[in-house]
C-alpha cells in the first residue's frame, strides 16, 4: 500500500469513528506546529502557478517551493505553506490522490521543513511574490486582449446597423462642390429731383395776388 492510499485509509477510519481533524486525537494533530505540506507525483510541465490555482482554494498560501534541478527543470515535487495551519488539514484531506494533468498526486503533512537557502551560482528560487506578480501580469494581458476583442465586435455591429446614404445627383454634387457666390446688395434708386412749378397764365378776369399785406393807400379823387 502506497502513501496516498494509506492517507485515504486513515482519513476514512477517523470519519467512521467520528473524529474531527482539528481534535488532538486525530493524526493531523502531530503536525499542528507546521504550516507546510508536501506535494509529490507532479508532471514536469506543472508550474508554480498551476499549484497555486489548485491549493489556494483551501487557504491563502504564504510560500511555495517547487524543487528544480540545476537546469531549471521540475523534479516532480515541492512544498507549500499556508498562512493558517488549519488549511493544511483541509488540503491533505481533500487534495490527496486527486489527478493533475492526468497523474495522481500525493499531498501529505511535513513535520520539520525549512526553505532552502539560495547559493551562489544557482538560479534564484521564485518567491510567492514573484509568482503573484507574474500571475497579475498574465491576467492583465488577458484582460487587454478581451477588451480589444469586445471593442472590435462593437465596432462591427455599429457598422452593420448604420444606414447607407442615398446617392446624390451630379447636379447636387456640382452645387455642393462649387462655392456659392454672394450677389452684391442692390442699390437703392435715387429720388427724382422736384420739378419746378409752372406759372399759371392770368386770364382776363383774374387778378394777381397782392404782394404785401400793408395798409391800403387812399387815392385822392373827385369826391374829396
Amino acid at each position: 500500500m502506497n502513501v496516498v492510499q494509506e492517507i485515504q485509509r486513515i482519513n476514512a477510519k477517523e470519519i467512521q469513528i467520528g473524529i474531527d481533524g482539528s481534535e488532538d486525537t486525530s493524526w493531523h494533530s502531530e503536525y499542528k506546529n507546521s504550516a507546510y505540506i508536501f506535494i509529490g507525483g507532479l508532471l514536469p510541465k506543472i508550474t508554480e502557478g498551476d499549484l497555486l490555482c489548485v491549493f489556494s482554494q483551501y487557504g491563502e498560501p504564504s510560500d511555495l517551493h517547487l524543487v528544480r534541478d540545476k537546469e531549471g527543470k521540475s523534479m516532480g515535487f515541492g512544498f507549500l505553506a499556508y498562512e493558517d495551519q488549519r488549511s493544511t488539514i483541509l488540503a491533505v484531506d481533500n487534495l490527496n490522490s486527486i489527478k493533475i494533468g492526468g497523474r495522481t498526486i500525493r499531498v501529505d503533512h511535513v513535520k520539520n521543513y525549512k526553505p532552502p537557502e539560495e547559493k551562489e551560482g544557482e538560479p534564484r528560487r521564485q518567491t510567492l511574490l514573484d509568482l503573484k506578480l507574474k500571475e497579475m501580469k498574465e491576467l492583465r494581458k488577458k484582460l487587454k486582449r478581451q477588451f480589444k476583442e469586445e471593442h472590435r465586435l462593437k465596432k462591427e455591429q455599429r457598422a452593420k446597423h448604420k444606414r447607407p446614404e442615398a446617392p446624390s445627383s451630379p447636379a447636387a454634387e456640382s452645387s455642393q462642390s462649387s462655392p456659392v457666390k454672394k450677389e452684391p446688395p442692390m442699390a437703392r434708386p435715387e429720388k427724382p429731383a422736384p420739378r419746378p412749378e409752372k406759372q399759371q397764365k392770368l386770364g382776363a378776369f383774374d387778378l394777381p395776388e397782392p404782394r404785401s399785406a400793408g395798409k391800403p393807400k387812399l387815392v385822392s379823387g373827385a369826391f374829396d
